[in-house]
C-alpha cells in the first residue's frame, strides 16, 4: 500500500505534535472524573494545530473551509476578551450571519457555542492552577465581575469555579 501526506511537517511541528501526543499518553493512565476534560483540551489543542498547517500550507481548498478554520483560530486567540460573533465578523470581513452559517453547516455548533466553549476550556485551565484566584481569572477573562464569571461558568460548564476547582484538586 502506497502512502501520502496531507502537509509537509517542519521539525518544529513535528516536535509540537509529539509532545502533545505524550501529554495525552501522561495523563491517560490516571483514572480521575476530570480524565476526559484534559483529554479533550488536548486533543482540541491537537486539531487546531493540525488545522493551522492546512491553513499555513494551502491545503485548504475551499472559502468554507478557509472561514472556519480562520474563525476557530481568532477564537483561540481572543475568546478571553471577545465573545460576540459580530467581534469575529469584522475580523474575518464578512456579515456575521455567514459567518454563523458557515460555522453552523461545518461543524454542528452556532459560532456562539465555539466562543463559549473556548472560554471554558481556558476558564478549566486556569482554575486548575491554585495560584489564580478565582477573581484574577474573573479578570484575565474580562468578566466585569467574578460574580458575572461564576455564572457564566455555572451555565455552562454546570459546575461553579470554586466546586470545579475543589474538585480537581481531589485528584491530584
Amino acid at each position: 500500500m502506497s502512502g501520502y501526506y496531507i502537509t509537509n511537517l517542519t521539525k518544529i511541528d513535528l516536535e509540537i505534535l509529539v509532545d502533545l501526543f505524550k501529554i495525552i499518553d501522561l495523563i491517560t493512565p490516571t483514572k480521575t472524573s476530570l480524565q476526559i476534560e484534559v483529554i479533550r483540551g488536548v486533543v482540541y489543542s491537537l486539531l487546531n494545530y493540525i488545522g493551522s498547517l492546512y491553513v499555513r500550507d494551502g491545503n485548504v481548498s475551499t472559502i468554507w473551509r478557509d472561514i472556519h478554520l480562520l474563525f476557530r483560530k481568532a477564537v483561540i486567540e481572543h475568546a478571553a476578551t471577545k465573545r460576540t460573533i459580530n467581534f469575529y465578523a469584522d475580523l474575518l470581513h464578512v456579515h456575521p450571519k455567514y459567518l454563523g452559517h458557515i460555522v453552523k453547516t461545518r461543524t454542528g455548533y452556532t459560532a456562539g457555542e465555539w466562543i463559549q466553549k473556548q472560554v471554558i476550556l481556558e476558564a478549566k485551565i486556569l482554575l486548575q492552577n491554585p495560584k489564580f484566584s478565582i477573581g484574577e481569572i474573573s479578570d484575565s477573562l474580562d468578566f466585569p465581575n467574578q460574580n458575572t464569571f461564576g455564572k457564566y461558568f455555572k451555565k455552562y460548564a454546570g459546575i461553579s469555579p470554586k466546586a470545579y476547582r475543589v474538585h480537581f484538586e481531589k485528584y491530584l
